[in-house]
């Protein structure tokens, strides 16, 4: 999001799932979402961060298991956990 926020030129980027599309770019993020109908919509980059979180907080909700498990993959591809800090954000 920093790079589409900073790049007025930066080509929009889709980010695909089972039943979502996020599409990133310069003028902000859509989400369209199958199950989870109040984060669909367009929206500012300054709001994709809230966003997003709330959409994960709904997936751990739905699928416990499957989120945690996508989180161990990341981890261990990346060496990192993504959502280590994630709630010292401002505005998350």
């Amino acid at each position: 999001m920093a790079e589409a926020k900073a790049n007025p030129a930066f080509v929009p980027e889709d980010l695909d799932g089972n039943a979502h599309t996020v599409t990133i770019g310069p003028q902000g993020m859509r989400v369209e979402n199958y199950f989870v109908e109040h984060v669909q919509g367009v929206y500012a980059l300054d709001d994709a961060f809230r966003v997003l979180v709330d959409f994960w907080d709904d997936c751990c909700l739905a699928n416990p298991q499957k989120a945690d498990s996508r989180r161990h993959e990341y981890a261990d591809e990346h060496g990192r956990d993504p959502l280590a800090g994630i709630r010292d954000f401002p505005g998350a």
